[in-house]
């Protein structure tokens, strides 16, 4: 009997070895080496390596937004965002920093929150290798050496 089958995860990642119990996640996560994206959005051809991801982008299209707030009603294209939106009727805060114990609605805010303990600067200018904390931080100063102005005022 081979390891995967003992752990009743048949599947193995030709690339990483990692075991799945089903097939199609299996297949899904060797798009991450692959980089292969199956799936084409039917409006402007952007590509996607998950049906999900892509059924998701076409709402930018389409404007549909069937993912309804349960206190306000406020409408949202993708669940997890009518998801913390909720969060700021009920105050609930699930995530909580591991080192001040600060709480927040979401890991992402959690997780650019403790950057601000370790100093981890995960984003580099392309131009000049100076090191951000948050992207558009990066972003934004990439700018001053482009020139480029996105913003008009009126």
């Amino acid at each position: 009997m081979n390891m995967a089958t003992k752990e009743g995860k048949p599947h193995k990642c030709k690339h990483s070895g990692k075991l799945f119990d089903q097939l199609p996640s299996c297949k899904q996560h060797e798009r991450t080496h692959t980089a292969e994206k199956p799936y084409t959005c039917k409006y402007c051809e952007k590509s996607f390596s998950q049906s999900s991801n892509c059924k998701q982008h076409e709402r930018i299209h389409t404007g549909e937004k069937p993912y309804l707030c349960k206190y306000c009603q406020k409408c949202f294209s993708v669940p997890g965002n009518c998801k913390r939106h909720e969060r700021t009727h009920t105050g609930e805060k699930p995530y909580s920093c591991s080192h001040c114990q600060k709480c927040f609605t979401c890991s992402s805010d959690c997780k650019q929150h403790e950057q601000t303990h370790t100093g981890e600067k995960p984003y580099t200018c392309k131009y000049c290798k100076k090191c951000f904390s948050h992207l558009g931080n990066c972003k934004q100063h990439e700018r001053t050496h482009t020139g480029e102005k996105p913003y008009t005022c009126k």
